[in-house]
């Protein structure tokens, strides 16, 4: 192009044009060749979507499972496509020892499941060997079985640490801390019988060999996980939460008491609905922070945070200038305190929009959000706050006769309203009168689990 630009602007002055005013002209064309698209590729494109649309709408499942197994090394996509599935009502399942595939796959109960490629640790030699050792056997009837069925040299003691961490042994033995403990012992006797195999025989006789599996037994003095301490061994393994997140006592809380998620103010960004330099608040978890000192010796720290829907750092000055009050601060020596690994924090801060730009051709330029911390709360101070009473959704057609003994069991100043839904389809709400509740962070799945109703906090 650059062999026809002085020809290109000459023909354009000869023409009347302003020979300025044709270079920028020429530059903007060549700027647009280096990704312009000509019918052949724009109708390419569109059939592509065309198919990618009417899969994800009619075919959701399998088509979220094939998104999800293209990105088995991408955490971050990994994360946002598992919450679009959730917010969809699709549900995502751990890998299983005895069910899951190399990608993710769809289940006989509409539901989608890990997929082994996404599990760390797991090379692909001890996959393989695993997946040859699951079809020959038929599947695994507890750890020891799938031990000997399986070529330890191929798959050693981490590859089983990690499955078992992610919960892939759940179906079999759910007391992930007992398994950890005896793996030491299960890899001992499953070794025995893989070196029967091999002639060694020399210390047990075929009897005792045959009974290594029924001997070995799953420590009983062992403490079952924390909810904190599985999530951590999720997160260690797969890249994120499965079972849940520890910002799922909070949901309520964040309705109130911030803008909502990190998806959702990319999303309002993208829609010119929030701009550079604008005040957010936010719920995160503190992922590590990294310390850092700037030209005048003063500390400040970058957090890694997230939430449910996805990451952001946050950018903890040493001062900063507060728009709103035109004073000006100092947010490290403030909140220093609060920055720990795993804390739960509503952040408040100043709006960073930058756009990066890929080396890659094939991939797009991406906006990143960060922001810059005016303020920092633990998030269980906010909890319970807000809220102007309790919506108890009812079974269709009843009233179960345990709900009210249970709800009188957290007395408080929050109203109650009942929903009740006849069988007919008639729905109406009645105020419950004189009973009031206190907000329990675990009363709503205590709710669901022993009555079968649905409660929600009104705010």
């Amino acid at each position: 192009m650059q062999k026809e630009k002085a020809s290109f602007i000459d023909r354009g002055a000869e023409r009347g044009f302003d020979k300025e005013g044709v270079a920028k002209l020429f530059d903007l064309i060549e700027y647009f060749a280096g990704y312009g698209f000509n019918k052949s590729h724009s109708a390419a494109y569109a059939m592509v979507a065309f198919e990618t649309g009417y899969l994800k709408a009619n075919h959701p499942l399998e088509f979220m499972a094939g998104l999800l197994s293209t990105k088995s090394g991408r955490t971050d996509d990994i994360v946002k496509y598992i919450q679009n599935c959730r917010e969809k009502g699709i549900q995502i399942l751990g890998p299983d020892i005895n069910e899951s595939e190399l990608d993710f796959t769809v289940t006989k109960d509409s539901a989608i499941r890990f997929g082994f490629a996404a599990v760390k640790g797991l090379g692909d030699a001890a996959l393989e060997s695993i997946l040859a050792a699951r079809k020959s056997e038929g599947g695994f009837k507890d750890l020891v079985h799938a031990l000997q069925a399986t070529d330890l040299s191929k798959a050693n003691r981490r590859v089983w640490e990690s499955l078992i961490k992610a919960g892939a042994f759940d179906s079999l033995e759910p007391h992930r801390a007992a398994l950890l403990a005896g793996l030491p012992s299960a890899l001992d006797t499953a070794s025995r019988g893989n070196n029967a195999d091999l002639g060694l025989t020399s210390l047990f006789d075929d009897a005792e060999l045959a009974s290594c599996a029924d001997t070995w037994k799953l420590p009983e003095d062992v403490d079952q996980m924390g909810r904190r301490e599985r999530l951590a061994a999720e997160r260690e393994t797969l890249g994120l939460y499965v079972s849940g997140h520890p910002l799922d006592e909070y949901v309520d809380a964040l309705k109130v008491h911030t803008i909502g998620s990190i998806t959702a103010l990319q999303e309002a960004v993208a829609a010119g609905h929030k701009v550079d330099r604008d005040l957010v608040t936010l719920g995160l978890l503190v992922n590590g922070a990294t310390f850092k000192t700037n030209m005048k010796g003063e500390p400040w720290a970058i957090l890694q945070c997230e939430d449910l829907t996805g990451k952001m750092e946050v950018l903890l000055m040493a001062g900063h200038f507060n728009n709103v009050t035109k004073q000006r601060a100092r947010p490290f020596d403030t909140y220093r305190h609060l920055v720990q690994a795993d804390a739960l924090l509503r952040v408040t801060g100043e709006l960073k929009v930058e756009t990066v730009t890929s080396n890659d051709e094939e991939e797009e330029d991406r906006t990143v959000l960060k922001l810059f911390a005016t303020e920092l709360d633990e998030l269980h101070q906010v909890q319970g706050k807000g809220f102007s009473g309790a919506l108890v959704k009812l079974p269709v057609g009843e009233l179960p006769p345990g709900l009210l003994p249970l709800l009188k069991q957290f007395p408080g100043d929050l109203p109650v309203t009942f929903e009740y839904r006849s069988k007919e389809g008639l729905n109406a709400r009645v105020k419950a009168g004189a009973l009031k509740l206190r907000f329990d962070a675990d009363l709503a799945e205590k709710v669901a689990k022993e009555t079968g109703c649905g409660l929600g906090w009104v705010y």
